[in-house]
């Protein structure tokens, strides 16, 4: 599994997190209007739209989807992780694998 794969499924589940009043209300400490909503859903299903295409065209079929349920566990795990017990930290795992799929 590529790190970029990873970065990728994370920051779409950190978006599609962040739609959710009570998450961006413990992020960011401020209440989340309709349009900002609507872009970050937007957003965070396109991600993951993107994340499969690229999982298949590097991996192929067979493995593919594999690699990009994996890649939703483990970010989902993650992300679960940091929004119960430190939610402003959300993306500091994201900038780590940023930095990773850079290098």
């Amino acid at each position: 599994m590529t790190s970029l794969a990873l970065a990728v499924t994370y920051t779409a589940l950190n978006t599609l997190a962040l739609a959710m009043k009570p998450h961006h209300r413990a992020v960011f400490t401020r209440e989340l209007s309709p349009a900002r909503q609507r872009w970050l859903r937007l957003l965070g299903w396109s991600l993951l739209a993107f994340s499969f295409a690229t999982d298949v065209a590097v991996q192929g079929w067979q493995l593919g989807p594999v690699h990009w349920l994996a890649a939703i566990a483990i970010g989902g795990f993650v992300l679960t992780l940091l929004l119960a017990y430190a939610p402003r930290w959300c993306a500091l795992p994201l900038a780590a694998l940023l930095l990773l799929a850079v290098l």
